[in-house]
């Protein structure tokens, strides 16, 4: 009787065609079918052979060992890249707020530097009115 290991060769497959790995439901329909298939191996190794497949049954379960330490390998290649996207895009968040900020402080600046040259035009307006009227 042997192992069957198919399912490692489908996930490696689908992350070399695309360039990534699946994504949402499709990656969780492939992890477990790859469940079931594991599963089932176990469960013909016991039918077959009973008693008399420990050994077969334990290169089963390193398989399946195997195929669950690649996947967590991939899970946590995706988690760092996706933290690092997320920094990336706070990153792009915070400069676009602070450039936003410091213009609006520019025109805020300018809006009161004409305020306060309209309020020294105007004084000295009605300073020189005030003269013209003694």
């Amino acid at each position: 009787m042997s192992v069957n290991t198919k399912g490692n060769e489908r996930d490696n497959q689908a992350v070399e065609e695309t360039g990534r790995g699946c994504e949402g439901s499709e990656c969780l329909q492939i992890l477990k079918e790859l469940r079931e298939l594991h599963q089932d191996n176990l469960r013909r190794i016991d039918d077959e052979l009973g008693r008399d497949g420990t050994e077969i049954k334990l290169k089963a379960m390193q398989s399946w060992i195997f195929d669950l330490e690649e996947q967590h390998a991939v899970f946590l290649q995706t988690m760092v890249q996706l933290e690092q996207e997320a920094v990336d895009r706070v990153s792009l968040l915070q400069e676009g707020l602070h450039r936003s900020s410091q213009a609006a402080l520019a025109y805020r600046t300018k809006l009161d530097d004409y305020d306060k040259d309209d309020l020294i035009f105007c004084n000295g307006k009605r300073r020189g009115q005030e003269r013209e009227e003694k």
